[in-house]
């Protein structure tokens, strides 16, 4: 007799309800090493019919899908039923629990489904979290790609429908300003960039704490060249400059770049870098009564901004998607956020040739909000190292431009 199947005999005999619960998943957990498909499946549903009858206040979220992973590697799959049944039960128990605390426990369950490639519980947690009742029929599903925003789901999908045509799938909580900027883009903006570029269109599908956004599928996308970045924000900077939206309904969250945790970080490490590399401690302030000025910076200096350009959204025969990020920011950021995240330069003489040659009325940009955003986001990880003597250089001509100008800080 082996190892494992001599343990679990040998535990067979105990009392798990007497247990709790992280023993009794490790005993579980030897049976599966054992391999006892019978004893797994009935301590699983054991488990899952404990969770209906103690309710949710004793419900550990990642136990219980620890207990289905290991529950589908044993006995290959797990019935649908089983699935609507565990989530029905589960949401229904959550009904005094906020939106944030399901949202939360909804990215759980995505990972898990991707994890696993589990389309049939990625769908039920979809509609039964969610509340979604007009889910596609579709023919065909798989998942493409993944993502981290706090507010939509990790776990992407292709879906092929009934008519043949092709969306790609994502997942937003309903009150982020992720689903709110999408929305912005959309009824805005989309009818201006789409004459400049191959912007999928979208269909949203609406639930009580997520929307399920279906977007046309770009068929051969693929990402451009680093080396024509430039040319295609030169392009995308002649449709945005023709936006002028009505803010109505979205004033404070268009405007709003910096309330993301990618932007506090890079202020936080400038800070940092200022303290350690200069004796000035007015430089300090300095970064942060720009930082002020930016933040409320009127609509005359603000300009339509796409919020995320990279070559991963900007694909080869003029394709642009993903806009969920998109705003009326300052003039300057776009091109620095670009700039930043894609390209790298051995010193500010050769950044400022290379964009000078290469973008359009560059002189309206190579402002001080260019180098201000240039400054704090080249903070951020790269693939490429930036050199503290060119952060020093970025700085001092970002200092001169200060002091040159009429501004009041």
């Amino acid at each position: 007799m082996g190892g494992w199947k001599l343990i679990a005999t040998i535990l067979s005999a105990v009392d798990i309800e007497k247990l709790n619960s992280f023993w009794r998943i490790r005993i579980i957990k030897i049976h599966n090493r054992a391999g006892n498909k019978g004893k797994v499946k009935e301590l699983v549903d054991r488990e899952l019919i404990a969770y209906r009858t103690r309710g949710s206040t004793n419900f550990n979220i990642d136990e219980v899908l620890t207990l289905l992973s290991i529950y589908k590697k044993t006995c290959g799959s797990i019935e649908h039923e089983k699935l609507e049944d565990f989530l029905n039960n589960n949401i229904s128990s959550h009904s005094l629990k906020d939106d944030n605390w399901c949202w939360n426990r909804l990215k759980k369950y995505s990972s898990y489904a991707k994890f696993h490639n589990d389309q049939a519980f990625y769908e039920t947690a979809i509609a039964t979290v969610c509340g979604v009742d007009n889910h596609l029929q579709i023919n065909n599903s798989e998942f493409v790609g993944s993502g981290w925003g706090r507010y939509t789901l990790d776990s992407y999908r292709k879906l092929e429908h009934e008519s043949g045509k092709a969306v790609f799938e994502k997942v937003y909580k309903n009150d982020s300003k992720d689903l709110l900027k999408l929305k912005f883009f959309y009824e805005q903006a989309y009818s201006t960039i789409s004459q400049y570029f191959k912007v999928p269109s979208v269909k949203l599908s609406e639930g009580e704490i997520g929307t399920v956004a279906y977007f046309n599928w770009l068929n051969g996308f693929e990402p451009i060249e680093k080396k024509k970045l430039l040319n295609c924000y030169s392009k995308f900077r002649k449709g945005a400059l023709k936006i002028q939206p009505k803010l109505t309904n979205y004033d404070n969250m268009v405007w709003d770049y910096w309330s993301t945790p990618f932007h506090q970080n890079c202020m936080k490490k400038s800070k940092d870098w200022l303290s350690k590399h200069t004796t000035i401690k007015k430089n300090e302030l300095l970064l942060e009564k720009l930082n002020t000025y930016f933040i409320t910076s009127p609509v005359v200096e603000r300009v339509f901004t796409h919020g995320d350009l990279h070559p991963n959204n900007i694909g080869k025969g003029g394709m642009l998607i993903d806009f969920d990020r998109c705003g009326m920011y300052p003039v300057g950021y776009e091109l620095a956020y670009l700039t930043t995240r894609s390209l790298n330069f051995n010193s500010v003489v050769d950044l400022e040739t290379k964009l000078s040659s290469e973008i359009e009325q560059f002189s309206k940009i190579n402002q001080i909000g260019f180098y201000f955003f240039l400054f704090v986001y080249f903070q951020r990880s790269r693939e490429y190292k930036t050199s503290d003597k060119f952060l020093l250089d970025l700085w001092k001509v970002l200092n001169a431009k200060v002091n040159k100008s009429s501004l009041d800080l």
